[in-house]
């Protein structure tokens, strides 16, 4: 049903795990079993690309400009997540949903990987809090050392009748690494959770909401200075709206995953294709993805429905002298019988391009919601909303994290696109 063969092994993998314990008998007992704590390497998984060997498998990945697909990896590293948190949720899985929350982060950290060699993507259960855990996944090249990606996403248990949060299964770190992983991903769970607080107006810190305002006032006041005064604009100078860029589309059912709703990464992968179209189209060459950052799913998203993705360059800037495009992707679940609007997905992706021309222009906004996204993105990104010591502690435990790794070979379950254990 799959296109994509990793996406169809992996949905193998869990209707494997579902029909093996899928009688009466094995529901009612996984219902009455307290959650089991379990060490990382339960659930580590990992997966090889075949493309030395497989040159059909190679062309499925392959760009206009013979680079691999950053798309079809996106769309891959949910389908691996989600089978290690599956994994990691056995027996418990059986009586409940397991989905994806959010995307906390994907970065690019290397050169990207040749298609004639070999590609590695491996990953583990990181933290685990009362309901939601997190999975980090690597993927690196044959022979290389260094990753060419690194990614965090969290999932959480739903219980099938009331849809509430449930408990899972906890994490057992046993070796250094695994510690250090987890005391990590501890520590960017409470932050995202003051991110949160701070985005809903509930942040108790008066610092921090005065310098979001202040942002936010200050990105407004430029942007009426615009649209009251046009001729007087600076040409480096454009409005966000005017870089917009939409794609409609219907829900089918060959984009369903194993639980019956359309595929989140399928939603990413969408996603990302159209930002990257946007962010071409706004800097004139190819851009190169650098990071994935806070994708948040807010609602399911099923077969028939009319899903619309909008896309827009959020910001720019110039970074450790590299030139940065930030674009925010917004997915909308659009009924046109109830005259509904829902938002589905938000997505923020950052990309960079090369040399000095053409000039990177600076984005207006020209509404308040506009001035206050583009404020909290600013923020967040610069690291401004981190309490010091928090933020501290936060690079002693990167350095720890560094030199941490999801896997390292056995034992793990290991296969490629053609064999998936």
């Amino acid at each position: 049903m799959h296109q994509n063969p990793l996406v169809g092994k992996l949905w193998q993998v869990r209707k494997t795990l579902k029909e093996a314990a899928a009688c009466d008998d094995a529901v009612a007992a996984a219902s009455a079993v307290e959650p089991l704590a379990k060490a990382p390497s339960e659930s580590r998984t990992a997966v090889i690309y075949e493309f030395g060997t497989m040159g059909d498998l190679a062309d499925q990945y392959r760009n206009p400009w013979n680079h691999i697909q950053v798309g079809r990896v996106l769309e891959d590293l949910d389908a691996l997540a989600g089978t290690i948190a599956f994994d990691h949720s056995m027996p418990a899985a059986l009586t409940m949903h397991i989905v994806t929350a959010t995307v906390d982060e994907v970065k690019i950290t290397g050169e990207r990987p040749s298609l004639e060699k070999d590609l590695h993507m491996a990953g583990s259960v990181v933290w685990v809090g009362r309901s939601s855990m997190a999975i980090e996944m690597r993927a690196w090249q044959t022979s290389e050392d260094e990753p060419w990606l690194q990614a965090t996403f969290t999932f959480v248990g739903r219980s099938f009748e009331t849809g509430k949060a449930v408990a899972i299964n906890p994490l057992l770190p046993e070796t250094a690494q695994e510690k250090a992983l987890f005391t990590h991903a501890a520590n960017q769970a409470d932050v995202k959770k003051a991110f949160r607080r701070l985005k809903a107006g509930k942040c108790t810190s008066v610092e921090r909401n005065n310098q979001l305002e202040q942002v936010t006032n200050d990105l407004l006041e430029q942007g009426s200075q615009a649209l009251n005064l046009p001729a007087l604009v600076d040409p480096n100078y454009v409005f966000a709206y005017q870089t917009r860029a939409t794609n409609l589309f219907l829900c089918n059912p060959q984009q369903r995953n194993t639980a019956g709703r359309i595929f989140g990464g399928f939603l990413m992968r969408r996603a990302f294709e159209l930002a990257h179209a946007t962010a071409y189209r706004f800097c004139g060459q190819p851009p190169s993805i650098v990071e994935v950052d806070e994708v948040n799913f807010k609602a399911p998203v099923s077969i028939g429905d009319l899903l619309k993705i909008e896309s827009h360059v959020l910001y720019t800037e110039v970074k450790d002298g590299c030139r940065q495009i930030h674009v925010e992707a917004i997915a909308h679940i659009t009924d046109p019988k109830e005259l509904k609007d829902t938002i589905s997905n938000e997505f923020q992706f950052t990309f960079e391009i090369q040399g000095e021309t053409p000039p990177l222009r600076r984005m207006l906004p020209a509404t308040p919601s506009l001035a206050r996204r583009m404020a909290e993105r600013i923020l967040a990104e610069s690291g401004a909303w981190q309490d010091p010591e928090h933020a501290q502690a936060t690079q002693q435990q990167q350095q720890q994290k560094a030199t941490a790794t999801v896997y390292d070979g056995p034992p793990g379950k290991e296969g490629s696109a053609g064999d998936m254990y």
